[in-house]
Order: C-alpha cells, then sequence, then structure tokens
C-alpha cells in the first residue's frame, strides 16, 4: 500500500477529468470539499489547457492519484494520494512534482466484454530532439539555426512567466543574434496540418528576448523587419522573400489605432496596424506581418487564455472577425498548436 492511500472497496467516488483551466470552487458541492483549496471538488473554466486527470475516494477525503498541467512534461503535477505538503494543494495543483521521477506511466485497462472498451492511447510528450527533427522536416534551413524556444500555443502564459517546451535561450546570453526564425504548426481536430515561418533580420541581438513577449523579459516591439522570408502551406498566406515586414510583440492590451502609420493599417480593425497600451499589461499579441501584401504572417494574441487563445496563419478568413486575429478564440477548434523559434548567432 502507498502510504497515505486507503485501500478497499468503497461504494463511490468521484472523477475530474478536463482538458481546461479549473478554480478551486466546491462546484458540484462534493462533502468535504472546500472552496479554497485544490481538491476533489474542483470547478470547471470553458478556456485554458491546464488540465485534470484526478481520481478521488471523496468518503475518505482523499485523491486517488492526480495528473494535471499536462502540457509541460516534465513539471507537470502528479502524484498518488493527498499531497503530503500542509501549503499545498491536496490533488497536487501546481506541485510540479514530475520533475523529481526518472520516469512516470498511466495504464487504462477496461473490462474485457465490455460494450465500451476500445482502445485508448495516451500520447507521451514529444522529447526536444524529435520536436527539433519535426521544425527540420518543414524547413530544412532550421538544421543550421539554433533553437532558442518551443512554446505550445494551447499552455496559459502570465505576463511574468512563459511556460516554454524548451527554453535555451540562457545558453546565448552576451552572444548575438543575427537571424531570427519562426515557424507556426498548427494542427485542426481533424488531423489537418498548416504551418508558417517566417526569418527576417533580428529585431534584438539578445536571444532572451526574441521569444513569446512578457513584462518580466521587458519585450515590447513595435517596428518594421528587414529580409523577410515566409515559407507554408497554407493557401492563406504568401511564401516569397519580402524587403520589409513588420511585428506587434508586446504584453499588454491594445486597440486598433493604426500609432505607427503603418501602409494600409485600419483604425478602426486589428490588423497590421495597432496601438499598445504601455500600462495595461494582459491580453498580449505576437504578430508578424507582411506589410507589402499587407498580410499577418501570423497571429498569436490574448496569452493568458491558453486553449482559448486567438492563433492564425494569414489573415482570418472571417469577414466579420479582424485581419490579426484578434478576439478569434481560434485556438479552441485546434488539436494542437506550436511555436519554435530559430536563430543564427554570432
Amino acid at each position: 500500500m502507498w502510504k497515505g492511500v486507503k485501500t478497499g472497496s468503497f461504494p463511490d467516488g468521484n472523477i475530474e477529468f478536463w482538458s481546461t483551466n479549473y478554480s478551486p470552487g466546491n462546484a458540484k458541492q462534493i462533502p468535504g470539499a472546500s472552496s479554497s483549496k485544490y481538491d476533489f471538488g474542483d470547478t470547471i473554466n470553458q478556456v485554458g489547457d491546464h488540465g485534470s486527470m484526478q481520481v478521488h475516494n471523496y468518503r475518505e477525503g482523499q485523491t486517488v492519484f492526480a495528473y494535471s498541467n499536462f502540457a509541460v512534461g516534465k513539471d507537470a503535477a502528479f502524484g498518488i494520494g493527498n499531497n503530503p505538503d500542509p501549503n499545498g494543494n491536496p490533488d497536487w495543483t501546481f506541485v510540479k512534482s514530475g520533475r523529481n521521477y526518472n520516469s512516470a506511466t498511466l495504464y487504462v485497462l477496461v473490462q474485457t466484454g465490455s460494450p465500451l472498451a476500445k482502445p485508448l492511447l495516451i500520447a507521451a510528450p514529444k522529447t526536444p530532439e524529435q520536436l527539433r527533427a519535426d521544425a527540420v522536416s518543414l524547413v530544412p534551413e532550421t538544421a543550421n539555426m539554433e533553437l532558442l524556444y518551443v512554446h505550445n500555443l494551447k499552455t496559459q502564459v502570465t505576463p511574468e512567466k512563459v511556460p516554454y517546451l524548451i527554453n535555451n535561450s540562457g545558453k546565448f546570453a552576451g552572444k548575438t543574434v543575427k537571424r531570427v526564425g519562426y515557424l507556426v504548426k498548427l494542427t485542426g481536430k481533424d488531423g489537418s496540418s498548416n504551418w508558417v515561418y517566417a526569418e527576417m533580420d533580428a529585431f534584438s541581438p539578445e536571444a532572451s528576448k526574441l521569444g513569446v513577449p512578457n513584462r518580466s523579459a521587458n519585450v515590447i516591439f513595435q517596428q518594421n523587419v528587414t529580409n523577410l522570408v515566409v515559407k507554408s502551406n497554407s493557401d492563406r498566406v504568401h511564401s516569397g522573400t519580402f524587403p520589409q515586414g513588420n511585428i506587434e510583440f508586446w504584453a499588454t492590451n491594445y486597440n486598433q489605432r493604426n500609432s505607427a502609420g503603418i501602409a494600409g493599417a485600419s483604425d478602426t480593425k486589428f490588423d497590421h496596424g495597432d496601438a499598445y497600451d504601455k500600462d495595461k499589461y494582459g491580453y498580449g499579441s505576437m504578430q508578424v506581418h507582411n506589410t507589402s501584401i499587407p498580410e499577418t504572417v501570423f497571429a498569436y494574441n490574448n496569452f493568458g487564455a491558453g486553449g482559448g487563445s486567438d492563433i492564425g496563419i494569414g489573415n482570418n478568413p472571417n469577414p466579420n472577425g479582424h485581419p490579426d486575429w484578434t478576439f478569434s478564440k481560434s485556438a479552441a477548434g485546434l488539436a494542437d498548436a506550436t511555436l519554435s523559434v530559430f536563430a543564427v548567432i554570432e
């Protein structure tokens, strides 16, 4: 018997299985559950992708096992029994306990002959080598570049922290970035995949400032970029080499006003020319635009919404929407969305 887990047969229990964020409120009024601690009675949110896979024996006031924060790999939260830390949450939420184990495996078994008996496969997170190989298969030239970051675009980001799958930027502190490339790969729930790669002269020489914009890294860029190269398998975006583009990278809110006077941009639509609010951190924009078309090459907005963020390649095709995907919540329609950042470094 695992210490702390009561074994035996019980008339019932409860489960909390979802892929979204959640809060500690006891929505189902589970007997004995707290409304202030994450335990065996929580509340599902409609956005985000933190995730919960928890089995509870509420009659004993106990978590049987918990697995949450799926997208962060080795930093996921999992455990058997209640979390023993009196200052933590009983269901292990936010613990990052995965880093303490060399391996952790979940087996799902069903009774043979049951009409519900269907194989359930849970894919293991890809290794850094696999993620790198995936990128090189789409854009071969990235094989000769340094990999700075990999980010699951459906993972919730705060103004202070980006939970990257890979963050190699610290290895290049003090070195100069000459070129930077952004690869966005989106997989629909039907399994279809679209990708776009945008490479340009580095708009900052510091590797630490070329990822998802956030306050702690002091990242705000609204400017032109030079020698833009665009490659994609999508007909929503123009591939080719272009002398100039522009970027809108910030972790703040923003409005439609064309504050930088970008040619062809609207003052009433969110597009390739907007205005950030330097004092209001929250929504966030990570957009690369081809000003010569003009069009959005890719957009990632509303970082804190996780699985409800705005993600798109090319201009948003919805005529009633905004070209840069603002307010689209398009991530909800995607099974997977990944950003990889590459660099040429001296």
